[in-house]
């Protein structure tokens, strides 16, 4: 990935986490994908815990 693309992908994902945070009604939920696998997450960001992954 260029640097530029890289760059911006990170100020966008940073300008979206200051929106986003979730509770222990509503998680949040957080994707990380690879070539070859995809890892889910379940935060509750009030607690600072991870419910499910």
């Amino acid at each position: 990935m260029s640097e530029t693309r890289r760059t911006s992908r990170l100020r966008r994902h940073a300008r979206l986490r200051k929106k986003v945070a979730g509770t222990a009604d509503r998680p949040r939920l957080v994707v990380n994908r690879s070539a070859r696998h995809i890892h889910v997450q379940l935060v509750d960001d009030l607690a600072g815990v991870t419910l499910a992954a």
